[in-house]
């Protein structure tokens, strides 16, 4: 029998790896530091790790599914001296059992973030809704089981200025639903993040915001704080804004290092750089030295931070990697590899016993709305698809089928014109949210549907909207009734408990073949809640 050489060669190194390292230890946070099971400390030496599309058809490749080219880059990850690499996006559909056990046989943990680029919190319009935590919660049921997971990003750089800080508030929610979703799942405590952007106002509110608070779920008391990150990051590696970033020649005071040190000192959980090594020496785009890798994992610094995440592995457009991938799939390093593998075999941080360390720092403040903040402390409403199936299904008056995304906005526009669309309006500034806020845009619009078709005394010429929508008889089981019971029919209510997020592409409405979750169609939410937000805002201001 023809065994295929590649297939052979990574069952022998497998075997050779497994036996030389035993089971690798899960990671914990305590305090502002990370530890193995075994109480040493752990320091982060990273490298980002997403592949370059190179004209695919998909708007992402996942590493972590791609065995060949993980045995290709492992080699070269021991030889960098890395223990991490950060992940951007996977596919949870996918199998990752190979790679993520060949990097756990030899050390490497992986963190993650949870989202993709067509489904994320986006910073100038963001939500948190089903879908998205649909999203969130089918990769943690996919990654979960692999003790080599290091965390999960909930979020990414999504706060960039001080004119979306509101968004800030989403993220905190994502936090909270996730780490609330594992508990409900029984899945190990496994780290859950944020990477912050770098900019002159919002590091350190944002910080604080992600850290603050005993407790953040209404009618809930739960024991320590579900709501707030196990670990955050900063971004650092060269924005024109920022003169206290490490780009050659500089020092570990005139680069900022010193003065992140200081801000960050009393930070009650992990820190490290999400992203760093600056590619701009003397004034331009040239080879890294990596001057600053003794710095961050030197005494001066390993108090607060916890090591760092270079950036990139494969070389793209931007000129930050560390490898170039050639056209025959092989991998050639380039002299910032070198330089990076010179400087993390000279590093040895000062590792403390978690036997012998006391955490103390305490939560931060929140910090205030005013100038460079916007986000209340008051989350959004956790994610429910029953809830949003149960209110499509106890609508009277419906939409159509095959709808477009301009036709929702429209129907939007009107009759949030004409009465108060509270039950699905969001406003993170103010800490007011309907509890159909995070529903799928069909269902939204089924709510507001029913509320305006019975504002008019449920005439049947105030269900047509030129054909668009239509007269059924409402489906409300026991279970609906009672979860809609809860949030009442202007949507003020709060379900508690885990959040759902199921049916997608799956669970259909049996009247008239109505879809009632998980519609195959993608509105603009950036128009409706546009919309949404403009009358919301009367209604505020006239109340």
């Amino acid at each position: 029998m023809h065994l295929n050489y590649h297939v052979f060669y990574g069952i022998i190194y497998l075997y050779i790896i497994g036996s030389a390292y035993a089971r690798i230890q899960t990671i914990y946070a305590y305090g502002n530091k990370l530890f193995y099971q075994n109480g040493t400390q752990f320091f982060i030496a990273g490298v980002a790790y997403q592949p370059p599309l190179r004209g695919d058809a998909d708007h992402y490749k996942n590493p972590l599914a791609d065995p060949a080219s993980c045995e290709r880059d492992l080699r070269y990850f021991l030889e960098l001296g890395i223990n991490t690499i950060r992940v951007y996006t996977v596919n949870p559909e996918n199998n990752h059992d190979y790679c993520m056990r060949l990097f756990e046989n030899s050390g490497i943990y992986v963190l993650l973030d949870l989202s993709e680029p067509r489904n994320s919190i986006i910073s100038t319009d963001p939500s948190w809704n089903v879908r998205l935590f649909w999203r969130y919660s089918k990769v943690i049921d996919n990654m979960h089981k692999y003790p080599n997971l290091l965390g999960f990003f909930a979020g990414n750089e999504v706060i960039l200025d001080t004119e979306n800080t509101h968004s800030a508030a989403y993220v905190k929610a994502a936090v909270r639903d996730v780490k609330s979703y594992m508990r409900s799942k029984g899945y190990r405590k496994i780290l859950v993040g944020y990477a912050a952007n770098q900019h002159e106002h919002t590091p350190i509110p944002s910080a604080n915001y992600f850290a603050c608070g005993k407790f953040c779920i209404k009618l809930v008391i739960f024991l320590g704080s579900i709501c707030n990150i196990y670990f955050l990051c900063l971004k650092n590696i060269y924005l024109l804004h920022f003169s206290y970033e490490w780009c050659d020649p500089t020092s570990y005071e005139t680069s900022g290092y010193r003065d992140r040190v200081n801000d960050f000192r009393n930070y009650n959980v992990p820190i490290f750089f999400s992203e760093y090594g600056c590619n701009i020496v003397n004034g331009k785009i040239g080879v890294r030295s990596f001057s600053q890798v003794p710095h961050i994992y030197s005494e001066k610094m390993t108090d607060v931070f916890s090591g760092g995440i270079v950036y990139e592995w494969f070389q793209n457009v931007n000129n930050y990697g560390l490898v170039n991938l050639l056209p025959d799939n092989t991998i050639s390093v380039r002299q910032d590899f070198l330089n990076l593998r010179e400087q993390l075999r000279r590093i040895n941080p000062k590792a403390i016993q978690r036997s012998t360390y006391t955490p103390r720092n305490g939560p931060p403040e929140c910090p205030a709305i005013g100038q460079y903040w916007s986000s209340s402390t008051l989350l959004p409403p956790i994610p429910n698809s029953e809830l949003c199936a149960c209110a499509s299904r106890a609508s009277s008056c419906i939409a159509v089928n095959d709808i477009t995304d301009a036709e929702i906005a429209e129907i939007f526009s009107y009759i949030c014109g004409e009465i108060s669309c509270k039950a699905v309006s969001k406003d993170s500034k103010i800490g007011l949210y309907g509890a159909f806020s995070v529903c799928e845009p069909i269902d939204q619009l089924n709510v507001i549907l029913n509320l305006y078709y019975n504002k008019h005394h449920r005439q049947e010429s105030a269900c047509n909207f030129k054909g668009l929508a239509y007269v059924v008889t409402s489906e409300t089981s026991k279970t609906c009734s009672s979860l809609l019971q809860i949030v009442g029919i202007d949507g003020s209510g709060t379900i508690t408990g885990p959040p759902v997020a199921t049916g997608f592409g799956k669970e259909k409405d049996s009247r008239d073949g109505k879809e009632s979750l998980g519609k195959a169609i993608y509105p603009d939410w950036r128009l409706i809640f546009g919309i949404m937000t403009y009358f919301f805002g009367i209604i505020i201001v006239i109340a």
